[in-house]
């Protein structure tokens, strides 16, 4: 039976060693460049060479009216991409659209499935005008409701682009959107990313850069 001074001795070597255990932790988190929320720094993005894919994620749930209308949006734009890289003479672009059903209760998985293969890949195409090969269509299914974030997360996770953009299963894109943020990433290989917004009726995409410039605007009215 121990003493009550064995006792204190014991006591004060636990508290060594988890003051000890701390500083080590501290030394690695200070190592790996952790922020003011504690979140470790993986250091800066490296810049793009060249973004020869492009991956649209597309949550959806409940738009089984609507999700069509959406494909043959992004059908377009993906053409006039490919429009775009022809003329400037660059290799292919492939492009891919992911969608995650976060557990609908309409009709959406019955519409998207109907242009399913067994391999749950995309085998027909949206938009009847369009002469560019249809994209690579994806489906990934939810087994109960989880939310527009963790979907949309699913998505990434899925998705195999080297530049992706978020679609709505139940709104449609600009035809120039695709190409566009595609151009502007492509020729800035510093941008961390671009996004679209309505102005007055006028379309701009805003950026953001990785170093320390000023971000830029485009104004896209026609």
């Amino acid at each position: 039976m121990l003493v009550p001074l064995e006792q204190q001795v014991l006591r004060w070597w636990s508290s060594v060693v988890v003051i000890i255990c701390l500083c080590l932790l501290v030394q690695v988190s200070a190592s790996m460049g952790t922020n003011s929320a504690g979140y470790a720094n993986t250091g800066p993005l490296k810049p793009m060479i060249y973004p020869d894919s492009v991956s649209i994620v597309v949550p959806c749930y409940n738009c089984g009216e609507f999700v069509i209308h959406a494909f043959e949006s992004f059908e377009r734009s993906f053409e006039l991409l490919h429009m775009l890289v022809a003329s400037l003479g660059l290799n292919r672009v492939s492009c891919e659209v992911v969608v995650v059903d976060d557990f609908s209760t309409d009709n959406s998985v019955e519409v998207i499935s109907r242009f399913l293969d067994p391999s749950g890949v995309w085998n027909a195409r949206a938009c009847s005008e369009c002469l560019a090969p249809p994209p690579r269509y994806t489906l990934v299914r939810h087994e109960r409701n989880r939310g527009a974030g963790v979907t949309r997360n699913d998505g990434v996770a899925a998705a195999r682009g080297s530049i992706i953009l978020f679609g709505e299963a139940d709104d449609v894109f600009y035809e120039h959107h695709v190409p566009t943020c595609w151009d502007l990433l492509r020729r800035h290989t510093n941008l961390a990313f671009v996004k679209l917004r309505m102005d007055a009726g006028k379309e701009y995409f805003e950026s953001s850069f990785v170093a320390h410039q000023a971000p830029i605007q485009v104004n896209l009215s026609r």
